[in-house]
């Protein structure tokens, strides 16, 4: 199964997604810009829970920190995730 950040395919296949009673942001690590092209790493704090059919799967609640980089790129004036990587959890 997928977790937080996990595949929107298989979230889609499955008829499946996740609510989230809380999303922060606990620190920016790093903060770089090159061009249009940028990354930053930091540490979040979710806590969520997955809902597949409309059913909530309480096997699948979560309360998690974890350090993640966003690698984001310029399209159209505006900033855009192009991909997130979990560095530790």
């Amino acid at each position: 199964m997928a977790g937080p950040g996990g595949s929107i395919q298989w979230l889609r296949n499955n008829n499946a997604y996740y609510r989230y009673r809380l999303q922060s942001v606990d620190r920016v690590e790093n903060f770089a810009v090159q061009g249009d092209r940028a990354s930053i790493a930091v540490q979040i704090t979710e806590d969520s829970s997955l809902f597949v059919d409309g059913r909530r799967d309480t096997s699948r609640e979560e309360y998690t920190t974890m350090r993640v980089r966003y690698a984001l790129q310029r399209e159209g004036g505006n900033w855009k995730i192009a991909n997130t990587e979990i560095l530790n959890k």
